[in-house]
This record gives structure tokens, sequence and C-alpha cells, in this order.
């Protein structure tokens, strides 16, 4: 019964795959490279490779049949996390998923096939992708947390020294080190270059970021554009308050230490706890532990 339900799911993936293959619309493949050649630039982290290029058949499999729908906060999540597919390829990532889960457990369990079990996996299989691109995020806003104070100052600096803001933006992207801070603040001049105002180009960074240190950065700048005022005085105060979340940021993560610790120092406890007593507790449990005379 297990190998005729295995036998009839890959039969229905293969027909669904070559059906799939079936001649395309060619006003809607140019509508699909166009945006597939959008989604790479050059500020992307991670390339497109192959594998993304064979999701293409279940990309079409889906917007054929309308299993998915686009979804705003899926786009935001992958923006965020300067991953290199968009939210129909993820979505097929996904399939993929729940398909894997459910033919490893059955690959594993085949004699003992249990239903709970096996719908359990093809969920661990459709979720994992979700954790992938949520850790993806993570690791990202991590490490534009820790550059920001230091291109903040840069940018003070050679503010204060005469030049423009715009001026200085540029020195950052030219001489600093490769970060996700610096590839930011190059689509922000990317766009600021076609025609975009300077605002607008660091409103849409807090949108792509979505993150409160960037977020407050770019409205210190749209605040001092707005205003008028001195954009050295703007950069001062933007590295002070930055420069003193991080110190704030440390100090919680300082406090964590101790609960943190504590759980690894329970169990050295428990084990030196065992190596200890138990020679003494098997002694007393075999009554060896009083000689006899």
């Amino acid at each position: 019964m297990i190998f005729l339900v295995f036998g009839i799911l890959v039969t229905l993936s293969i027909v669904l795959l070559l059906y799939s293959f079936k001649g395309e619309d060619p006003q809607a493949k140019a509508v699909r490279e166009r945006l597939m050649a959008e989604m790479t630039d050059e500020n992307t982290d991670a390339p497109r490779g192959r594998f993304v290029t064979l999701l293409q058949p279940l990309v079409g499999l889906n917007a054929r049949f309308r299993l998915y729908r686009k979804k705003t906060l899926v786009d935001e999540t992958l923006l965020a996390g300067k991953v290199a597919i968009s939210a129909a390829e993820f979505f097929a990532l996904k399939e993929l998923g729940a398909v894997g889960g459910g033919l490893v457990y059955l690959a594993v369990n085949a004699a003992k096939f249990h239903p709970l079990w096996f719908v359990g996996s093809i969920g661990l299989g459709w979720l994992l992708p979700d954790f992938w691109l949520k850790q993806k995020q993570t690791s990202r806003h991590r490490t534009l947390a820790r550059d920001l104070p230091e291109v903040v100052d840069l940018l003070a600096l050679c503010v204060e020294a005469g030049a423009d803001f715009m001026v200085a933006v540029q020195r950052v992207v030219r001489e600093y080190r490769p970060c996700p801070m610096r590839d930011e603040l190059g689509t922000v001049l990317q766009e600021i270059r076609i025609g975009k105002r300077r605002r607008e180009a660091f409103k849409s960074m807090a949108q792509r970021v979505r993150m409160p240190d960037v977020t407050a950065f770019c409205r210190a700048v749209i605040h001092a554009d707005r205003m008028g005022t001195g954009m050295a005085t703007a950069m001062r105060i933007m590295s002070e308050d930055t420069r003193m979340r991080r110190y704030h940021q440390a100090e919680r993560f300082a406090q964590q230490a101790p609960l943190k610790m504590l759980i690894p120092l329970v169990m050295i406890m428990m084990c030196a706890l065992i190596m200890v007593a138990g020679p003494v507790l098997l002694q007393f449990t075999r009554g060896d532990l009083i000689p006899k005379f």
C-alpha cells in the first residue's frame, strides 16, 4: 500500500512537470525573463545559481494553476534578507521542501508508516525555507547594526571636513569595506542617479531594510534635508545615538550571559555529581558499602 501511494505521487509529479513544459505564451515568457533580469543586480549578496533555474518549471506550474498569489510580506522579507529569488520561486522552494520531507519519511519509515508523522514531515519540509529566510534576515540585520556606527562616523567626518553629503556617501561606497551597509548606500546612489529625490531614496532604503537603526538613520537624513539643517550636526547626533544604542545592546547581551551559562553549569554539576556519587550509590545498592568482617 505504501509503495502504491509512493508510485502514484511520483507519477503525478512527472505528469504535472511535463505539463508545465507545454507551450508558453511568448509575451508571458518575455515578461518573466524581464522580471528575472530585474531581480539580479550587482548588489545582491547571493548570486542566482542553477538551482533557481530548476525552480522555473514549478513556478510556471503554480502560475498556470493559480496555486500562488503574490504576498507582500514574503517580498519584503526576501528583500530585507537580500535573497536573490522572487516570492514565486520561494513558494516553489517551499513546495519542494514539503515533497522532500514526505519522501524522506517514506524512505526512512517505509515499514512503519504512520499518517500523523507523515503529515508532520511534510509540514516540517514546508517550514524549513521559512526558518532559513528568517535566519538570513537576522544575520544581515546583525551585520547592518554592527557597521552602521562606523559608516555614520565616516559620513560625519567627511561632512565636517567640508564635503557635500552625497559626495561623502560616494566616498564611503567607494572606499569602505564590502558590507551590507555599503551595498544599501550604493543602491541609494543608483536610485538618485536615475532621477529619484534624495529623501525618497532614503525612504525606500528604510522600507527595504526594515530595521530600527537604519530607519532612524534614514529619518535623520530626511529630516535634515527637509528642514534645511546642517547635515554635519545631524550626522554627529546620529553617530552618538547609534553608539549609545550599541552600548545598551552590549549591556543587554552581558546581562543575558549568566542566564545562558546557567544550563551548561547545571549539566556540568550533574555530570560531576554522577562521577563522584555514582560508585557510592552502586556499592550501596549492592550492599557492599560497609565491609563485612
